[in-house]
C-alpha cells in the first residue's frame, strides 16, 4: 500500500535535495511513476490525479497545496513523497532522498506551462472587472467588499448571478471563482469531484448541520476538510493586505447555527492568516458574518419520504445523540459489501433489487441474515487510515415507525491511534446514489396477500395511516401457532425447491447429491443455512402473537438437525433429514408453545424417492412457482 508522508504545514527551511533530476537524465534508472503515465503524449497531469484541462485552470501555488494536502500522486510502490518545493516557476518533488522536476513529468502541458505560473488578477475598466491570468497580487478587501446579507434569500445561484451582472459582467468570467469570499465559502463546503483536496471529502447536502459541531467525533467532515479546501481556492489569487503580506491559510473563528424558512443555515466567522499564522485582516472582515447552505435538510434523495411529513434523520435520534455524527457523515460512500452467500447479493443495491419478488427482504428478514452472517458483511471505507464494521443492526421509529429503516450501529477504528468510536448508520444511507427503504410486512395469516390492500400488507407506502406521535397505525399482527400450523409446510416446500440445486447452499453439489450423514456431519452449518432460508420469507409476515412492540416480532425460524441425535436410515427413511423447526421472538422466547410436534422429515437428499414431488409438480402452472401458495408446492416437508 502506499503510504505518502506529507508536509501539510509551511515549509520551514529548505532541505539540503540531491542533484535535480529531469525526465530525460531518469530514463536510465527508475522513475517514481509508471512509464505509461509519464510517456503518454496526453494527461500526463493523471500522476497527481487531475487532467490536463483541469490542471491549466490552477496556478504553481494551488498544484503545490493540491500534492500535499491530498494522497492522489500515483507513485509506484517503493517511492515516497517528502515534501514540495516551489522555485522559480516549477515545482520540485522530494522522493527517495532525490529532487524531480515535477514539469519535466508534465510533457502533455508544457506549452501552456507559463499559464500555471501564474495567478488569477483584476482587471477594471470602468465598472466592468476581467478576471485574469497575470502576475499582480489582490487586495484582500475585494473579497469582503461585497455585501452579502441577502445571500439567505437569494441562494448560491442568484447571488452569483447578482454578482456577476454588478461586478464581472464579461464571459471570460464565466467558469471563474470571483473574488468573493462569500461564494468560494459555500463552492468549498458543497464539494467538487474534480478539485475535492480529499478523496473522502462530502458535499454539504450528506451533512446534518449537527454534525458539523461534533468536536469529539473521531473524525469530522467540517473541521478536517473544509478549511483546507477554502484554502485551496483562494491561492487562485495572490492575496495580500495593505501591509503586503500575504494570504497562506483559512480558518474558521466562530459557527452558529440559524434557522431561517424551514432549512438550516451555519453561520460562521473567519481570519486569512500568512506564513506566519499572523492576521491579514482587520477587525471589521474579522467580524462579518457569511453563511453556508445546502444542508441534509435540502438533500432532494430524501424527499421521497415526505407522505407523512417531513423525512428528517433527527426525529429518531435521542437529544443526546442529535449532535453526534451519524457514520454517513464521517466517510463518503461508505458501502457495504457481502461475500459469497445463499442469495447471491454482493452489495446492498443488489439485496434491495432481488432477481425474483420472493427474495425481497424487509427489515426483519435482513437483521435475521445479518446476525447468522455477520463475518460475510463488510464495511469499505475511502479513507485508509480507518476501519468500520457493523456492531448490531436495530429496529427503529424513523419515518414514522414505519419499519422500513433500521439503525446499525458501528465501530470505527482509527488505525493509526487505535482509537474506536461507535456511530449510527441508518439503512437508508448504505447506498448513495438513491436512497432505499425496507419492503413492509403481509398481515393475513394466508400466502395469497396482496401487498396493495391494506388491509392485508403494511408498509411506508401501504397502511392506515397515521395514529399518535406521527406515527403510522400498526396492524395487529399474526398469531405464530396459527401460522405455523396453517403456512409453514408450504413454504419450507417452495423454499427449499427453489434452492434445491444451488451450489452456495449445498457445498458444491445439488441438494439430491448430499447424503443425509453429509448434512448431519456438518449440521451447525446447515442448520444456519436452512435456518436463513425459510426465516428470509418467513419474516415477510408480521408474526407477534398479536403482542405489540418490536420485541414481540417473529425473530428467526430455528432448524435443528437431527434434534434427537439418533439418526438412522433405517428408522427415518433413506435421503430424509429429521429436523425440528421453532419460531423464535426477538427476546429469544419460544413463540410456539402449545405446538408440540415440531418434528419434520425434510425430503430430497441422496436415496429419496422423488415420485411424490415429481406427480406435484405436474399440477402445477408457472404462477404456482412465483410465491409459496397453499398446497402448491412440491412436499419436500413431511410431519415425522
Amino acid at each position: 500500500m502506499k503510504k505518502y508522508f506529507l508536509n501539510r504545514f509551511i515549509l520551514g527551511s529548505a532541505l539540503s535535495f540531491a542533484p535535480i533530476i529531469s525526465a530525460s537524465c531518469v530514463q536510465k534508472q527508475e522513475v517514481p511513476f509508471e512509464d505509461k503515465l509519464i510517456e503518454s503524449k496526453y494527461e500526463n497531469s493523471s500522476i497527481i490525479g487531475l487532467k490536463d484541462k483541469d490542471l491549466l485552470k490552477l496556478n504553481l501555488n494551488q498544484i503545490k497545496y493540491f500534492i500535499e494536502q491530498t494522497n492522489k500522486l500515483r507513485l509506484k510502490n517503493n517511492f515516497e513523497l517528502k515534501q514540495v518545493v516551489k522555485e522559480n516557476d516549477n515545482l520540485f518533488l522530494s522522493i527517495n532522498n532525490k529532487k524531480y522536476s515535477l514539469k519535466s513529468f508534465l510533457k502533455s502541458v508544457n506549452d501552456n506551462w507559463d499559464i500555471l505560473s501564474k495567478n488569477w488578477e483584476i482587471v477594471t475598466n470602468k465598472n466592468n472587472s476581467l478576471i485574469r491570468k497575470g502576475n499582480n497580487s489582490t487586495d484582500v478587501n475585494v473579497f469582503f467588499e461585497n455585501d452579502n446579507s441577502n445571500f439567505k434569500n437569494l441562494g448560491y445561484v442568484n447571488y452569483v448571478k447578482r454578482l456577476f451582472k454588478s461586478k464581472y459582467n464579461n464571459l471570460a468570467n464565466a467558469s471563474k471563482n470571483l473574488p468573493d469570499l462569500q461564494m468560494i465559502l459555500q463552492v468549498a463546503i458543497s464539494g467538487s469531484n474534480r478539485f475535492s483536496i480529499w478523496k473522502n471529502q462530502l458535499s454539504s447536502n450528506l451533512l446534518r448541520i449537527e454534525n458539523i459541531f461534533d468536536e469529539n467525533a473521531i473524525l469530522n467532515q467540517f473541521k478536517e476538510y473544509f478549511e483546507k479546501q477554502a484554502t485551496f481556492y483562494l491561492k487562485a489569487y495572490k492575496i495580500v493586505n495593505k501591509e503586503n503580506k500575504e494570504f497562506e491559510k483559512l480558518i474558521i473563528t466562530s459557527k452558529e447555527k440559524e434557522e431561517y424558512k424551514g432549512k438550516n443555515i451555519l453561520k460562521i466567522k473567519v481570519d486569512l492568516l500568512d506564513k506566519n499564522n499572523q492576521s491579514i485582516l482587520n477587525n471589521d472582515q474579522k467580524n462579518k458574518v457569511f453563511y453556508l447552505m445546502d444542508f441534509q435538510d435540502s438533500n432532494p434523495r430524501y424527499h421521497a419520504f415526505q407522505k407523512y411529513g417531513n423525512f428528517e434523520i433527527d426525529s429518531s435520534l435521542e437529544t443526546n445523540e442529535k449532535s453526534k455524527s451519524l457514520f454517513n457523515e464521517m466517510f463518503k460512500e461508505p458501502t457495504l459489501s457481502f461475500e459469497k452467500n445463499m442469495f447471491n447479493f454482493n452489495d446492498f443495491d443488489s439485496l434491495m433489487h432481488p432477481s425474483k419478488p420472493y427474495l425481497g427482504f424487509n427489515l426483519n428478514s435482513f437483521m435475521q441474515f445479518y446476525n447468522a452472517y455477520k463475518e460475510k458483511v463488510k464495511i469499505n471505507v475511502p479513507d485508509e487510515n480507518y476501519e468500520a464494521k457493523i456492531k448490531e443492526i436495530k429496529f427503529d421509529k424513523i419515518l414514522n415507525n414505519s419499519h422500513s429503516i433500521g439503525k446499525a450501529i458501528v465501530e470505527i477504528k482509527n488505525k493509526k491511534t487505535n482509537r474506536v468510536q461507535e456511530a449510527n448508520w441508518f439503512t437508508i444511507d448504505f447506498t448513495y446514489a438513491h436512497k432505499h427503504i425496507f419492503d413492509g410486512f403481509y398481515i393475513q395469516n394466508k400466502l395469497d396477500c396482496d401487498p396493495l390492500k391494506n388491509d392485508e400488507f403494511f408498509s411506508y407506502y401501504i397502511n392506515k395511516g397515521i395514529g399518535t406521535n406521527n406515527e403510522l397505525k400498526l396492524p395487529e399482527g399474526i398469531n405464530a401457532e396459527e401460522f405455523y400450523n396453517t403456512n409453514l409446510i408450504d413454504i419450507v416446500n417452495f423454499i427449499i425447491y427453489q434452492n434445491r440445486d444451488s451450489f452456495n447452499i449445498w457445498n458444491n453439489k445439488k441438494m439430491n447429491k448430499n447424503s443425509v450423514l453429509e448434512i448431519i456431519q456438518n449440521k451447525a452449518e446447515f442448520e444456519k443455512k436452512i435456518s436463513t432460508l425459510i426465516s428470509q420469507y418467513v419474516l415477510k409476515f408480521f408474526i407477534n402473537n398479536k403482542k405489540p412492540g418490536y420485541e414481540e416480532l417473529i425473530k428467526e425460524v430455528k432448524v435443528t438437525i437431527d434434534p434427537n441425535n439418533d439418526y438412522d436410515a433405517l428408522k427415518y427413511g433413506v435421503g430424509k433429514l429429521p429436523i425440528r423447526i421453532d419460531f423464535i421472538n426477538h427476546k429469544n422466547e419460544d413463540m410456539i408453545k402449545n405446538i408440540s410436534e415440531r418434528k419434520f422429515l425434510l425430503g430430497g437428499f441422496v436415496g429419496y424417492d422423488f415420485s411424490d414431488i415429481e406427480a406435484k409438480l405436474k399440477t402445477l402452472t408457472d404462477a404456482d412457482f412465483e410465491r409459496p401458495l397453499k398446497d402448491k408446492t412440491p412436499p419436500y416437508l413431511i410431519k415425522n
